[in-house]
């Protein structure tokens, strides 16, 4: 279980739309967002906040 502290080293896959760099890390695929990295590179993060969102759909 991830908490708030660990430190991972990731890729940085993408830009979201306020130029942060977004990284995803662990099985469940938590989204990460990198204030100052740049797509395409290695970048070593600590786990500041992290927040339970959830969605639900009708057919």
């Amino acid at each position: 279980m991830m908490k708030q502290g660990d430190i991972f080293r990731v890729k940085i896959d993408n830009l979201n739309g306020e130029g942060e760099g977004v990284a995803r890390i662990g099985e469940e695929g938590l989204v990460l967002f990198v204030p100052g990295a740049l797509a395409g590179e290695e970048a070593e993060v600590r786990l500041v906040t992290k927040k339970k969102i959830t969605a639900s759909r009708r057919s």
